[in-house]
């Protein structure tokens, strides 16, 4: 085999042939096809040296939109850097620039154009077909947005939403078509102003809601004026037209009580709670409850219960408590019925008994220095004013001039009046006079 030198490189006779076709970074004397790597605009070459690796990079301008994203190229729309105009055809607007807070038009294939800059109160206004629309100041606009309030332009015109006429000719009226709610009135997340209010023409509020939901109905038309009416007009004899609800707990309890106040200004100028009415569940097993009622009145600034009906099996009684007041019962001049006390039980009736049994039916018994029982007649009197009966016979009656008609028998019926002397006497007293009569036993 046959050696030689070339370029100070021992070469044999195995070796290519300097007529073969070679990739070098300069050209070479002793080749004659080899071909030379350059640089082409944008690419950088770099040479490591004789045993190392020769470097091809992409010449990037800084911000021109190229960029290596994980080795691979990439294009940054985002770079701010970049020039010339993306045409429509290739996705783009075609132009460089918008006026500020003008709207963009449609231009076929052109460049998108853009309107000028409207003015307060201006509206987007069509100039035909063809023709660009311009900002223009609004005719026969139905509403004025003057920054702070919105409104219809005609104030006479009524508003209705679900609809194209008002219901009931109202000012404002939603004619529900679906479903749905109808109207939510939500609450800021820290609202303290009332969250609704219907007031008059002077600005006088009848109708007040507040943001916990208090709700306050007023009137001024007159003493006679009822505020509130509640109608349940549907076809029946027995309509509920109102209802109290609550408390709402998380595990009903015997005692749950709802209530309801009167209150009257006091000499202050504040509000006064001086009746209550109290609604009690005294037992709220399902199926079994059993109610109780009371009426609370203010006396001295605190509250007397004058009213208690409590019903079921425990404790079940109705009372009435005068507590320094007078109880009457009437039943109005102008009725014709009787007042009757009823009880199927033939319990006691009593009067300052303290409540215990006392034997009778009917018991007075005093608590002071004053007459026990009274029987006043009427101014035109002429029936007796107290009768006593036995099985529907009538044993003593007092007329209205005081005569006592007895009609009973007295002693045992064994004794003669003209011959035996009497065992006792009975002390009559008529008019002032004392009068003495022989009881025979």
């Amino acid at each position: 085999m046959s050696v030689w030198v070339l370029d100070g490189v021992l070469q044999s006779a195995s070796a290519a042939p300097i007529g073969a076709q070679y990739v070098t970074l300069a050209t070479d004397a002793t080749l004659t096809a080899e071909r030379v790597l350059t640089a082409g605009t944008g690419i950088d070459l770099t040479d490591a040296g004789a045993g190392s690796t020769i470097t091809i990079d992409v010449d990037l301008k800084a911000n021109g939109g190229l960029v290596i994203e994980s080795t691979e190229l990439a294009v940054d729309l985002g770079a701010s850097s970049i020039t010339g105009t993306l045409a429509v055809g290739d996705g783009g607007t075609g132009a460089v620039s918008f006026t500020d807070a003008g709207v963009l038009l449609g231009n076929s294939t052109g460049a998108i154009q853009v309107t000028t800059a409207g003015t307060a109160g201006q509206v987007l206004t069509s100039n035909g077909t063809g023709v660009d629309p311009t900002f223009q100041t609004a005719s026969g606009a139905e509403w004025t947005d003057t920054g702070t309030t919105l409104h219809p332009n005609e104030t006479g015109d009524e508003v209705v939403l679900g609809n194209t006429t008002p219901v009931s000719s109202a000012k404002f009226s939603i004619d529900g078509d679906a479903n749905q709610i109808q109207c939510v009135i939500q609450g800021f997340s820290t609202q303290t102003a009332r969250m609704f209010v219907v007031e008059n023409s002077a600005g006088t509020d009848f109708l007040d809601m507040s943001g916990d939901g208090e709700t306050t109905l007023s009137s001024i038309a007159g003493a006679s004026v009822v505020p509130l009416t509640v109608n349940n007009n549907f076809d029946s004899a027995d309509n509920t037209v109102f209802r109290f609800v609550g408390p709402n707990r998380a595990t009903a309890t015997d005692g749950d009580t709802i209530h309801h106040n009167c209150e009257l200004e006091n000499s202050s100028g504040s509000n006064a709670n001086v009746v209550q009415h109290r609604y009690i569940i005294s037992t709220v097993t399902a199926g079994a409850e059993d109610g109780r009622f009371q009426t609370r009145v203010k006396l001295d600034g605190n509250f007397k219960s004058i009213f208690d009906a409590q019903m079921g099996t425990v404790a079940p009684h109705i009372k009435i408590n005068g507590d320094d007041a007078d109880v009457n019962f009437s039943i109005g001049s102008a009725q014709s019925s009787n007042m009757f006390f009823i009880d199927a039980n033939e319990s006691e009736v009593a009067i300052h008994s303290g409540g215990a049994a006392q034997g009778a039916t009917l018991h007075v018994k005093n608590i002071a220095d004053k007459n026990g029982f009274i029987v006043k007649g009427h101014s035109t009197q002429t029936a007796n004013l107290v009768v006593f009966e036995s099985s529907s016979v009538q044993t003593v009656k007092i007329s209205v001039q005081g005569v006592i008609d007895y009609n009973g028998t007295m002693g045992n019926g064994t004794q003669n009046p003209a011959t035996d002397a009497p065992t006792d006497w009975v002390q009559i007293k008529i008019a002032g006079t004392t009068y003495y009569l022989p009881a025979y036993t």
